[in-house]
């Protein structure tokens, strides 16, 4: 009769010890709305946590990535509207100062107008972001272009370090030229910009006619002006058109990963009742357990 009672009251005390256990670990699932608190709790759950977790972390790098693409190019757009702003008007000054009814006093007024916009076109084209600057190509701690020493009127300006491409590595492993080189703006066309311009202004300043050729090739820089602007734009649509896909990838991963790591809070809510209702039953049964050994005892 003693060995049936310690059997007994061993299988009670395992029946409580498995029950509390439960109703402990249903509360913390409650409690921290978290299913998993260590590896062993679910180690292929674990396992594919790590996994998705570092999915995760590639995916929110290239969003990261693309984020900042897009500034930079967002930045660069804007520049290179005022560019190609500064351009047409300059285009429209020198026109005027085709007409035959103008003095050389008035070429002179319109070759002053022409040199503050070679003065903005300067600054414009040394633009400096928080990447650096704009068109420096590769080389982007680097002002691009400088102008000749000395006080006075810009006579030259020289091109640094504009070439060369940045690429950005976004969702997908796809790549996206995320610069705008300033050899593709500023020297892409024959003479450069700035050599336009200042031969523009002198001949205007000199109270001469710009030549015809000068003006083809002011109207051949705003073409080239506007073409990149326009690739510009549609880099920066490619961009957040993988953002937005990227976007619904992250929400997918992060729904994944939740369904192994976070607790359905009205399932764990009920699996708890139940814990809780199992833990009580294993008391009331280990007292009615003690009440038939103390009535044995006393017989």
């Amino acid at each position: 009769m003693r060995i049936t009672n310690n059997a007994v009251f061993h299988q009670v005390t395992a029946d409580i010890n498995s029950a509390a256990t439960r109703l402990f670990e249903r509360q913390r699932q409650v409690a921290s709305s978290r299913r998993l608190a260590t590896a062993s709790d679910d180690p292929v759950g674990a396992g594919m946590a790590v996994s998705l977790r570092e999915s995760l972390a590639q995916l929110l790098q290239a969003q990261r990535n693309g984020d900042r693409a897009e500034a930079r190019l967002e930045t660069s757009q804007g520049v290179l509207t005022n560019i190609l702003s500064i351009l047409e008007e300059v285009k429209s000054l020198a026109f005027r100062g085709v007409d035959s009814t103008y003095s050389s006093s008035d070429r002179q007024n319109l070759a002053t107008q022409i040199n503050q916009r070679l003065e903005q076109l300067l600054s414009d084209a040394n633009t400096r972001s928080l990447d650096g600057y704009i068109f420096g190509g590769t080389q982007t701690d680097v002002a691009p272009f400088t102008r000749n020493p000395g006080p006075g009127d810009i006579t030259s300006v020289a091109a640094g370090g504009i070439a060369g491409q940045v690429n950005a590595e976004l969702h997908g492993a796809l790549k996206v030229v995320a610069n705008v080189p300033g050899s593709t703006v500023f020297t892409a066309t024959s003479p450069d910009i700035f050599s336009l311009l200042i031969t523009i202004r002198d001949a205007l300043k000199a109270g001469n006619v710009p030549g015809a050729q000068d003006l083809a090739n002011l109207d051949a820089a705003v073409d080239q002006v506007r073409v990149v602007s326009a690739d510009v734009g549609s880099r920066i649509s490619r961009i957040q058109d993988i953002q937005a896909r990227s976007q619904n990838d992250l929400l997918t991963l992060r729904g994944r990963l939740s369904k192994i790591e976070d607790t359905d809070v009205a399932e764990a809510a009920v699996e708890f009742q139940q814990a809780q209702n199992v833990y009580q039953a294993a008391l009331a049964a280990a007292s009615k357990v003690s009440q038939l050994n103390l009535l044995n005892f006393l017989q």
